[in-house]
């Protein structure tokens, strides 16, 4: 296949998206960047997902169809495939962007990086205002690092990233395990082979958070089941990796109310390195997470 040198590849994937996928789909064609093509990957939607995209008379969108039995990364991966552009782009069919964001995205890839990610508005269901930001920053080197030991620093819907890069670490790990934090892990992937991530400050796109969002609770957790090959990379930081590993397994446990993993956690707070006032209050949300039914 040729690929295009200056192009962008927009990867959306849907499922029963109706209420959202028309905006997300107007983001795009609005763009000031104007060589980009939409590949939206349908998981057999039962509703007028698939109406909709089609009413578009725009011969930049290319929908296909799939069944990917709930693994996201299998519709992504799809669309990757089919891409003919040198840049992929992802997108969530209940988020947007700002006219600008690909035309920003762009001038920072082409001078050298090979991803590149910005800040989001944060909106809220039922609310027409977005004035509060995501907590994003530039992630430091050695990038692998900084994700580990700090998180998730990239919104999904904000990457624009190398498709080479991409087709380098063999596409989004369609594993089922992987499930609501294949895109945390391509990233930590992708800091395998390279330090290029550069964020661009601006507000470029809005993260919708309303209740229909069902990853907004996990997106950005780092569970404890993390391929033992990463610890190499934290070395002196072991403490504090495990630390973040014990206070995200409290933080599934509150949000999920589901009692697992206890003794571990306290055995993660006893070496971590935080201080005593906060082991003492994640020791008392642990007690609250086990008395929730």
């Amino acid at each position: 296949m040729n690929f295009d040198d200056d192009m962008v590849s927009v990867v959306i994937p849907t499922f029963n998206s109706e209420k959202y996928i028309y905006r997300a789909l107007e983001s795009v064609l609005s763009q000031t960047y104007l060589n980009f093509e939409i590949i939206v990957v349908d998981n057999n939607s039962s509703d007028k997902t698939k109406d909709i995209v089609m009413s578009f008379s725009d011969n930049r969108i290319n929908l296909l169809n799939t069944v990917n039995n709930g693994v996201i990364a299998y519709s992504r991966n799809i669309g990757i495939k089919a891409s003919k552009g040198k840049w992929v782009a992802f997108l969530d069919s209940d988020d947007w962007w700002l006219p600008d964001k690909l035309k920003y995205s762009v001038r920072v890839l082409k001078s050298g990086a090979k991803i590149v990610y910005h800040n989001m508005y944060i909106a809220q269901k039922e609310r027409n205002i977005y004035l509060k930001k995501m907590k994003i920053r530039q992630v430091n080197r050695p990038v692998i690092v900084d994700l580990l030991i700090n998180g998730n620093m990239l919104p999904n819907s904000s990457v624009v990233v190398c498709r080479k890069t991409l087709n380098e670490i063999d596409l989004l790990n369609e594993d089922r395990e992987f499930i609501t934090y294949e895109d945390y892990d391509a990233w930590i992937r992708i800091a395998e082979v390279t330090d290029s991530f550069v964020f661009i400050s601006k507000c470029l796109g809005y993260y919708w958070s309303g209740a229909d969002n069902l990853t907004k609770t996990q997106r950005s957790l780092f569970v404890k089941n993390v391929n033992p090959n990463y610890l190499k990379y934290v070395g002196d930081n072991y403490i504090q990796f495990n630390a973040l590993i014990a206070y995200m397994d409290i933080k599934k446990l509150y949000i999920e109310k589901n009692p697992i993993s206890f003794n571990l956690i306290v055995k993660s707070l006893k070496v971590s390195s935080y201080s005593l006032k906060l082991k003492t209050i994640y020791i008392w949300i642990i007690y609250l997470a086990r008395k929730i039914k």
